[in-house]
């Protein structure tokens, strides 16, 4: 049984890697606002397309001269640096699966997640883009994290709940702050922070006692 649980939660950290760590990948070579809008030499009059590249996620874009001139530009990252990033979210995961008790965990875990489901926003739709997501999907989906990875006995609506409306804004506004700024690493470094800081908080503060800690 105990081995049967072990491979149910390294299946499952995988599958969350991969899905976040899409994301992740992605927002790590996102686009400025005005993508597609750098014609450089270009003579005026040039136009430009964008498209998205599934795989690893990114947005090119084409440019054409009124001479016929083309070129090409791709922010995105390689194929082994989104790997890299899957793994990451993948450990992420794994590590929160196992230390159910350990509210960082479980936060930082959850804003990964977040930060992966808004980067694919971005990807698609720009900063308004991720802001809409986040705005509409970010706390349901939160809750939703949080509530499944707390162990059986410490489940609690109305902690997931308190912990999904104080985490989403604080992660999402850390990323979304500095990704503007372009620093989109340090963007999700401090979301991932802010959203294990945000937890430990919250859990601190609804129990004195907390559970900062993984029982041992």
């Amino acid at each position: 049984m105990a081995r049967a649980r072990a491979l149910a939660a390294v299946l499952v950290a995988l599958l969350a890697g991969l899905l976040s760590g899409y994301g992740l990948a992605g927002a790590a070579h996102s686009p400025p606002n005005d993508a597609c809008g750098n014609f450089g030499n270009l003579p005026e009059g040039s136009s430009s397309s964008s498209a998205i590249d599934l795989w690893p996620l990114a947005v090119s874009c084409e440019y054409y001269g009124t001479a016929g001139e083309w070129r090409s530009e791709s922010f995105g990252p390689s194929r082994h640096e989104s790997l890299v990033w899957m793994a990451m979210a993948a450990l992420f995961a794994l590590v929160a699966l196992r230390a159910r008790r350990s509210a960082p965990a479980r936060g930082a875990a959850a804003a990964t997640a977040l930060l992966g489901l808004v980067s694919v926003a971005w990807a698609y739709n720009g900063v308004f883009g991720a802001l809409w997501v986040a705005a509409v999907f970010g706390a349901p989906f939160v809750f939703a994290v949080d509530l499944v990875l707390r162990s059986g006995g410490r489940r609690s609506w109305q902690a997931s709940a308190v912990t999904a409306l104080a985490l989403v804004p604080a992660v999402v506004v850390a990323f979304v702050f500095l990704e503007l700024g372009s620093q989109p690493y340090v963007g999700i470094a401090a979301g991932v922070l802010a959203g294990g800081a945000i937890a430990a908080a919250v859990t601190r503060l609804g129990s004195p006692r907390g559970d900062l800690q993984p029982s041992h």
